[in-house]
């Protein structure tokens, strides 16, 4: 098993019947393409479900491929499972609020200046 904090803390709260409908995999798509600041910590979290959840280690997670144009990998994620989709919806909801977040704490710091 990998100790990954981040992934442990989304593991924790899943909950036990998981559906994802396709809005859900679209609103995935939308969130990886926007946040590009959050690529290393989406593969990290999609390697270490693919090592404590899978036999199959040594290949890319997934089926998933490296694209040297594009310096990161490709995903279908019709090939990724449920949970891990959940998992990072539920990341992409907890790295939203951290955003909005730093942004208020940003304007309040620039009201207290003025």
């Amino acid at each position: 098993m990998v100790n990954f904090p981040l992934y442990d803390n989304l593991v924790s709260k899943l909950p036990s019947d998981i559906v994802i409908e396709d809005i859900d995999k679209q609103q995935l798509i939308q969130n990886i393409n926007e946040y590009n600041d959050t690529h290393e910590l989406v593969f990290a979290v999609i390697r270490c479900y693919q090592i404590n959840n899978s036999n199959n280690i040594n290949n890319e997670p997934f089926y998933s491929r490296y694209l040297k144009t594009k310096n990161g990998y490709k995903f279908d994620i019709n090939n990724i499972p449920d949970k891990l989709i959940k998992m990072l919806m539920d990341f992409y909801i907890i790295h939203e609020k951290s955003e909005k977040s730093e942004k208020n704490e940003k304007n309040e710091k620039n009201e207290n200046l003025n």
